[in-house]
């Protein structure tokens, strides 16, 4: 949705992606509220502290919109791992709740990915994609010529059909397990 709205400042594009990520934050961890003691008023001030990171990729999205459709996606994909590894480590804010690799953990085959470059290289390779089909669309939806996009998107989805070619080889040389010892 972020690529979708009309080019403008960085205080409304900051504010643009607060918002996204108010709503975004509200649904993945509204769960808090059912734990004792926990009230709205104790879940709000997460939810700011964490949105912020989509304000700031959002100030990055309207910095970059004249870049070129292979640079752009590389540039906000290193942007949001960057973002997501300062929330989710640094300081006595550290909270690392709903990650982007977090949303793969029914997908065993691109989980494979990150065996091998881990949580934040299983984000880039998602926020690489998406940035990808995103400004695709929303050039389609200007009337901009969509064929340096649609390549950008092709190169995009070669990437993602070869994550999951590599995830379904290394599951077929995995030898099931019927337990695991911790």
């Amino acid at each position: 949705p972020m690529f979708i709205g009309r080019p403008c400042g960085t205080l409304e594009a900051f504010v643009r992606g607060l918002m996204l990520g108010i709503a975004y934050y509200l649904g993945t961890v509204s769960w808090t509220l059912n734990v004792h003691g926990f009230e709205v008023w104790h879940l709000m001030p997460i939810v700011l502290y964490l949105s912020v990171s989509y304000g700031v990729w959002s100030i990055g999205l309207e910095m970059t919109r004249s870049e070129s459709a292979y640079l752009q996606p590389a540039i906000l994909a290193s942007l949001w791992v960057v973002l997501e590894y300062v929330r989710n480590t640094v300081g006595f804010l550290a909270l690392p709740w709903a990650g982007v690799a977090h949303g793969f953990l029914d997908a065993a085959e691109l989980r494979q990915f990150a065996a091998v470059f881990g949580e934040y290289g299983l984000a880039f390779f998602a926020v690489f994609f998406s940035a990808s089909l995103g400004r695709a669309i929303s050039e389609l939806g200007r009337g901009k010529p969509w064929a340096p996009s649609a390549k950008a998107v092709s190169v995009s989805l070669a990437f993602a059909l070869s994550l999951f070619a590599f995830g379904f080889a290394r599951l077929a040389t995995l030898e099931p397990v019927d337990e695991i010892r911790v």
